[in-house]
C-alpha cells in the first residue's frame, strides 16, 4: 500500500512536469524524452547473484546547454542468494538527477552523458518465506550513451551506482547496468 501510494504521488506529478517541459522545451529548442532498460543488478554482497534489472525513465534536456533532468523508475528484480535457496533480495525505487550531455554527432544527438542525484528505495527481503521490509534515501551517480539511429530514436546504455542502499542488512552499493530504446521529443 505505501509503494503503490508513493508511485501514485510521483507519477501524478511526472505526466504534467513532463507536458509543461515539453511545451516550453519545443519553444526554446529542447525537448523530453523517455527510456526504457532491460539489463543486470549487482548488489556489493559476495553471496548474492545478479539481478534482472528494469528501468524506466522520462527527462527533460536543455538545447542551448549540456544540462539534463531525469526522473526515473527501477526496479532490482529477485536477487537470490547463492548461500539459500529460501533469501531472495529485491530493491524498486525512484531517482531524480541533474546531468549533463557531450554531443558526438550533432546531427541525430548521440551523446556520452554524465548524471547525479537522489534516489528513494523500498527494499524487501524474503527469508523462509518470511517478508522484511526497509526504505530510505541516498546519492547515485551515472553515467552512459544515447546512440541515436534518427534524431527521435535511438538506443541507450546506462549505468547507475547507488551509495549504501538501505537493505535490510549492512547498507551496501548497488550498481544497475540497462540497455533499451530512448525516444526523444521536441525540436532538434
Amino acid at each position: 500500500m505505501w509503494k503503490e501510494a508513493r508511485l501514485r504521488k510521483w507519477s501524478a506529478w511526472a505526466g504534467p512536469v513532463l507536458l509543461a517541459l515539453n511545451a516550453w522545451g519545443n519553444l526554446a529548442y529542447a525537448g523530453s524524452y523517455m527510456s526504457g532498460g532491460l539489463g543486470l543488478s549487482q548488489f556489493d554482497y559476495p553471496d548474492l547473484d545478479d539481478g534482472t534489472a528494469v528501468k524506466f525513465a522520462v527527462g527533460y534536456e536543455l538545447e542551448s546547454s549540456p544540462a539534463y533532468f531525469e526522473l526515473a523508475y527501477f526496479d532490482s528484480g529477485d536477487v537470490e542468494s547463492t548461500d539459500s535457496a529460501d533469501a531472495v533480495l529485491k530493491i524498486r525505487g525512484f531517482s531524480l538527477a541533474v546531468g549533463f550531455r557531450a554531443e558526438f554527432s550533432p546531427n541525430t544527438g548521440s551523446a556520452l552523458f554524465f548524471k547525479g542525484g537522489l534516489y528513494d528505495t523500498d527494499a524487501k527481503a524474503t527469508v523462509l518465506g518470511s517478508d522484511f521490509r526497509d526504505s530510505g534515501t541516498g546519492i547515485f551517480l551515472g553515467l552512459g550513451l544515447d546512440w541515436m539511429l534518427t534524431s527521435n530514436f535511438g538506443l541507450r546504455l546506462d549505468f547507475d551506482y547507488l551509495s549504501a542502499v538501505e537493505d535490510l542488512a549492512s547498507n551496501k552499493d548497488v550498481t544497475f547496468i540497462t540497455a533499451g530504446p530512448v525516444i526523444k521529443f521536441g525540436a532538434r
